[in-house]
């Protein structure tokens, strides 16, 4: 094998280089260069606590909701947890727009990407706590008005008095069971939550389920409840009812916009004026909007970027951007390590050894993953098993003990990714080509050009610690042979 070929293999090697580290310094660009996400449970509780609500579901006023109001703080209490996931990401642009004249344009771009981030994250785990409680007003409503219609239905025609205990059985045996309510609440939720919703439809939808536990309950066992039904003004009554709720969540043509609803919902809670009772949409908008119909999701998006940039005065900004361009030059330095490997490798393109070191990289293109991403997770890891830090001392201990018992109870979860996690991956890639192939090419290039070896055997499998010089043997001569000398 000839010196050619060995520089041939160590040009191809030098390619790939070239390759990972165009690729690690690119993915700066396609990946945010730092997102925290945050994963917990929302219980109940704690959403009724966010909106002002107290203990026994009242405001912090100390009033009940009024006529035409869902008390909330007590079916909040009774939701399961809602697992909510939240992600705040630092781009480069916004580091590197900071270098500009108009710097704070990088803050203010920070705050309204990540305001427009976190609303949309929001949105699924608000829903999800909205239909909880509709599920729970609905189920409510349904098991009460079959009990009143039971207990009605015995007074009115057997002048029977039924105690609460015996009405439940009854509803038992006929088979209205909270699986059975729970199968006719998911139906009405999906006719709610569908395209084309209006609060008649929905009311309509509500009055039939009713007929059905009336006929579930004609059709039991128990004959006494044959003719059981429920009379039109009741139903009507009924009906006017839903319709009032719905209309919270519902335009001027009665259609339901349960977007609209979540942002506006989302904007009362912001305001601190959704305490422990529903208020209706049009209410709040009008009120924070005037004549101005403004569109709810974009008036939540402008409410917490005002309340933000009110705890932001100029000096603050300042201070963030400087912080910003300190962790430019972190990223110019990092870029700087996998640009020396470009450039080392075209410099000594032509050159007899052309193969290159690559300590640089390895040891410090990854320096962001650490301070980002290992450090903190080393830390998140010790503060939830505390105990590791015995040598730290007791009181060290208990103090994060503490802590960590809040972390675990709320099922609190962190996470963070960084565009950085490339270069780590591609140094450690690096660490290992360098041991096993691209450390011996290079080894054996150093050898040939300083003549300790003519002839390149490495590749061909030779060993890499052998310095012997090859010496080439001259010819052998041949000598024809006539048939006279044999």
């Amino acid at each position: 094998m000839k010196r050619s070929k060995t520089r041939f293999i160590a040009f191809i090697c030098n390619m790939v280089i070239v390759l990972l580290s165009i690729v690690s310094i690119v993915s700066y660009f396609f990946m945010p260069f730092w997102k925290v996400e945050i994963a917990l449970n929302v219980s109940g509780e704690t959403i009724s606590e966010l909106m002002g609500g107290e203990e026994g579901g009242e405001s912090n006023s100390g009033e009940s909701g009024g006529e035409g109001e869902m008390d909330l703080g007590t079916m909040l209490q009774d939701l399961d947890p809602i697992p909510l996931k939240l992600g705040i990401e630092l781009k480069t642009s916004y580091i590197l727009s900071s270098y500009s004249s108009g710097s704070k344009k990088s803050v203010h771009a920070l705050i309204d990407d990540n305001i427009n981030s976190l609303i949309n994250q929001l949105y699924g785990p608000l829903n999800d706590m909205i239909v909880g409680v509709a599920k729970t007003m609905v189920k409510t409503t349904l098991k009460e008005t079959a009990k009143e219609t039971i207990k009605d239905f015995y007074k009115e025609n057997q002048n029977a008095e039924k105690s609460p205990e015996e009405i439940q059985n009854i509803m038992n045996e006929a088979g209205i069971t909270d699986e059975f309510l729970d199968t006719e609440v998911d139906k009405l939720v999906e006719a709610l939550t569908s395209e084309g919703a209006t609060t008649d439809s929905i009311a309509d939808a509500v009055i039939a389920t009713l007929d059905d536990v009336c006929t579930e309950l004609a059709q039991s066992d128990n004959p006494e409840l044959s003719s059981i039904s429920i009379d039109q003004e009741t139903k009507d009554e009924i009906k006017a009812e839903v319709v009032e709720i719905l209309s919270e969540m519902a335009d001027e043509n009665g259609n339901i916009d349960l977007d609209t609803f979540l942002a506006d919902f989302a904007l009362q809670m912001l305001k601190g004026e959704a305490s422990a009772a529903i208020r209706p949409i049009n209410e709040s908008s009008s009120a924070s909007a005037g004549e101005e119909e403004v569109d709810s999701k974009e008036q939540l998006k402008a409410e917490l970027r005002s309340m933000i940039m009110e705890k932001l005065p100029d000096d603050v900004v300042d201070t963030i951007v400087q912080v910003f361009q300190i962790i430019g030059y972190v990223i110019f330095f990092t870029w700087f390590t996998w640009f020396y490997l470009i450039l080392k490798i075209l410099v000594k393109l032509k050159m007899k050894n052309n193969a290159i070191k690559l300590k640089l990289p390895i040891l410090l293109g990854w320096l962001p993953y650490l301070v980002l991403c290992l450090i903190p997770s080393l830390a998140l890891s010790l503060l939830k098993d505390p105990s590791k830090l015995s040598f730290a001392g007791e009181s060290v201990v208990k103090t994060l003990s503490k802590a960590g018992k809040v972390l675990n109870t709320l099922g609190l979860k962190v996470s963070f990714v960084s565009a950085s996690i490339v270069g780590f991956i591609i140094a450690i890639v690096l660490f290992l080509f360098v041991i096993f192939y691209y450390g011996r090419i290079r080894r054996r290039l150093k050898k040939i050009k300083k003549g300790k070896i003519v002839e390149d055997q490495f590749i061909g499998g030779g060993k890499d610690n052998d310095t012997t010089p090859v010496v080439e043997s001259a010819p052998v001569q041949t000598v024809e042979t006539t048939e006279g000398n044999k």
